[in-house]
């Protein structure tokens, strides 16, 4: 798990905070139980293709992440730094 905040530097418990133009990947750790999220998580790893993204701007939980030519916003908890 990541934080949206800050520049590629540790957070409170280690771990490594996001900020605008890290090189993230589309990489779900802990996968919600409903049928709702399974179909999220697969339209988006359809979408992205598994390609790398850079993130464009940080909001709270959310990034607004480019993966190519495709924006898309999506939870910190779904990405990890590259």
């Amino acid at each position: 798990m990541s934080l949206c905040t800050g520049g590629g530097q540790t957070g409170k418990q280690g771990e490594k905070r996001m900020t605008k133009g890290d090189l993230v990947i589309f990489s779900p750790k802990k996968v919600p139980g409903a049928l709702t999220a399974v179909k999220y998580i697969n339209r988006i790893n359809k979408e992205i293709n598994k390609v790398p993204g850079v993130i464009l701007e940080v909001h709270n939980k959310n990034c607004k992440v480019a993966f190519g030519q495709k924006i898309l916003v999506i939870n910190k908890d779904f990405l990890e730094i590259i």
